[in-house]
């Protein structure tokens, strides 16, 4: 009786092991990349006074502006050009080239409507852009996965200063937007690996809305980092 039980239980693992390979190890088919920059304006805490304007009331300012009467003038020569070109006649003739093309059964495209998006926005502030850009998944097969990420955090040009990309969340969808936003995985930080974004079948297009949270003490410049789409099956 032990080994029987022992039998069925060896047989349930084995019979568990290619569902989790044909899940685990999907390849990978195309991937692009969205730089998503944004113009971050320093929260205003305090403003600098300006300076008195300087009291000119009293004063009479005069200008003479004198012609040069030897520039004054712009002479112009009409000059005659002639070309002379020799045409030689020859017997020209379409070409006509043929070319049989079928469709590649496992064909795969992805892209987006954007190769990047610039946001300008004011640090200690949270905006939602709806539908910044999107992703289109174009494929003959009927199951897929869409993963997801950002490469780095935002990094201020020069690399000086940064904030966290998981301060900028997504709302990816094909229709209706979800409830809440979800930050974007960081793949320099979390572990080097992407997220899945979606699931879907042949051609799919989705919406990104973002929701960008900007920190207050985030210093005024331009930050950067890729939005990066993988496809998988």
């Amino acid at each position: 009786m032990i080994r029987l039980r022992a039998a069925f239980i060896t047989f349930g693992f084995l019979a568990l092991i290619p569902i989790i390979v044909s899940a685990a190890f999907q390849t990978q088919r195309a991937q692009i990349e969205i730089t998503i920059t944004i113009n971050v304006t320093p929260n205003p805490l305090g403003y600098a006074t300006p300076g008195a304007a300087s009291d000119t009331s009293g004063r009479v300012i005069a200008a003479k502006l004198r012609l040069n009467r030897s520039e004054a003038a712009s002479e112009f020569h009409a000059e005659s050009l002639s070309f002379a070109s020799n045409v030689v006649a020859q017997n020209q003739g379409a070409v006509k080239v043929e070319a049989s093309v079928s469709p590649n059964p496992l064909g795969t495209l992805l892209y987006s409507n954007q190769t990047g998006v610039i946001i300008s926005q004011e640090a200690g502030t949270t905006v939602v852009y709806p539908c910044e850009y999107t992703v289109t998944a174009s494929t003959t097969q009927a199951a897929w996965t869409l993963d997801h990420g950002l490469f780095t955090n935002f990094i201020l040009g020069g690399g000086s200063a940064s904030f966290a990309g998981g301060n900028v969340a997504n709302n990816t969808h094909l229709a209706t937007p979800r409830p809440t936003a979800t930050p974007f995985v960081v793949y320099s930080d979390d572990g080097g690996t992407w997220t899945a974004a979606a699931t879907g079948a042949h051609a799919e297009t989705f919406c990104v809305d973002l929701t960008v949270t900007i920190p207050i003490a985030t210093s005024g410049g331009t930050y950067s980092s890729n939005a990066v789409y993988t496809l998988f099956y």
